[in-house]
């Protein structure tokens, strides 16, 4: 399988870059199949650099795509991993580490449409999701033609929830292969940055994609937290 794949680094250090791509390596992948887009000096926010990964894929006739952070370790998975996930799935990740916490899926609360990781442990190895972590994503190129790229209006966080509810919304198919597994160690976990983006751009996708009531309630539920400006919605 012709496999492509996008880092998006920033402020990333070399050795951890360096073991990053040396574990892809053992998967079978050739260097020249990754795509390194460094934002460190002019950050151009984690979407719109996938997005140039994703076209310089497509360019380079790939169909399968993997989007992956930098800071993460890759437990050992086969190709068969990755090709099954494909014939069950037009996106799909796997199941990862967090700190002291499994998380098995990605859920859209139905009435805050707000997203987070569950860790309710599945049996199944396959197994559908409202969406898959960006941490580590894989794409095919149907999803690229049907609903196009990723959405840059976020920057960062929530546009993995974005393109995973779209993709759905369209009929394509969004799941979890759980043999795939890894360790995100989510170098930006105690950031103020990640707080403000994530209650910023849940506010984007509920009002995106929101009914009515969800709107309100979203908002009446800021007003009974107004004393808490740090608290974002489960």
């Amino acid at each position: 399988m012709k496999l492509w794949v996008i880092i998006v680094t920033y402020h990333t250090p070399a050795e951890q870059l360096k073991q990053l791509i040396k574990q892809l390596v053992k998967t079978g992948i050739k260097r020249k199949q990754i795509f390194i887009k460094d934002n460190t000096k002019k950050n151009i926010g984690y979407a719109a650099a996938v997005n140039l990964g994703l076209r310089a894929g497509i360019k380079n006739k790939f169909e399968y795509f993997l989007v992956l952070n930098p800071d993460i370790y890759l437990n050992k998975f086969l190709t068969t991993d990755i090709e099954q996930g494909f014939a069950r799935f037009n996106i799909f990740g796997g199941v990862f580490k967090q700190g002291k916490k499994t998380y098995y899926q990605g859920l859209i609360d139905p009435v805050y449409l707000s997203g987070g990781l569950s860790t309710v442990r599945k049996k199944e190895q396959y197994y559908p999701a409202d969406f898959v972590s960006g941490s580590l994503m894989f794409v095919d190129l149907k999803i690229i033609k049907t609903i196009g790229y990723l959405n840059k209006q976020y920057f960062m966080y929530y546009e993995d929830v974005d393109y995973c509810y779209r993709a759905q919304k369209n009929g394509l198919k969004v799941g979890i292969n759980s043999r795939i597994r890894y360790t995100h160690f989510e170098s930006l976990k105690n950031s103020l940055d990640k707080e403000r983006y994530l209650k910023k751009n849940h506010r984007l996708f509920l009002d995106k994609y929101g009914a009515w009531w969800q709107k309100i309630t979203y908002r009446y539920k800021q007003w009974q937290n107004r004393d808490d400006r740090q608290k974002i919605p489960d």
